[in-house]
């Protein structure tokens, strides 16, 4: 079973992937596109998602994300 990662931004600026269940990054990048570019590459067949907005970032509300 694939799971979910998520990308928000933290409160450095710095983007952080996150797997759904968990709080704890597994990668941090300068830029989103960096933080997506390496999801894609070493997660290719998790679905991922990016924060609309990085004030929003509830993991349980899907309105706060986008599909990448």
């Amino acid at each position: 079973m694939t799971k979910s990662l998520f990308i928000s931004q933290d409160a450095s600026g710095h983007f952080i992937v996150e797997p759904a269940h968990s709080s704890t990054p597994i990668h941090t990048a300068t830029t989103q596109e960096g933080a997506i570019i390496w999801a894609k590459k070493n997660h290719a067949n998790n679905p991922l998602h990016a924060a609309r907005v990085p004030e929003l970032h509830d993991k349980k509300i899907p309105s706060h994300w986008r599909k990448v």
